[in-house]
């Protein structure tokens, strides 16, 4: 990520890992319940309860393929490593059209397409 051109000559990486860099914008917020600066699509979404059977976080994910009707499993630690590298895709090749970035993610680390194209719908 370094070396990337966005990056190589705007970022004193040194002082970054040090903390001492200064964020370019700081948001006022009036407490930690504040959702100011969020985007009302999302402030707006019913919320969603977490399960109380902690067995139940702990489970695989399953879903299906488009291309196929056998199920795949995704794992959480594959569902947090496909996110990542799509937030990645998202917010530093951002001139990428959507449809490359799911391209180039939909089969990390096991996850499979209708997993991906789950959260390419949810991030439109």
């Amino acid at each position: 990520m370094k070396t990337h051109a966005f990056f190589r000559n705007s970022i004193d990486w040194e002082l970054l890992e040090a903390r001492q860099v200064v964020p370019p914008y700081n948001p006022s917020v009036a407490n930690d319940r504040d959702l100011q600066h969020f985007d009302t699509t999302f402030t707006d979404e019913a919320p969603t309860l977490t399960p109380d059977d902690p067995s139940v976080m702990e489970a695989s994910l399953y879903s299906l393929s488009y291309g196929d009707s056998t199920p795949h499993l995704c794992t959480i630690q594959d569902a947090v490593r496909c996110w990542t590298r799509f937030v990645f895709h998202l917010l530093f090749e951002s001139h990428l059209d959507r449809r490359i970035a799911k391209a180039r993610v939909k089969k990390v680390d096991g996850c499979n397409e209708a997993f991906m194209s789950f959260i390419l719908l949810r991030c439109s």
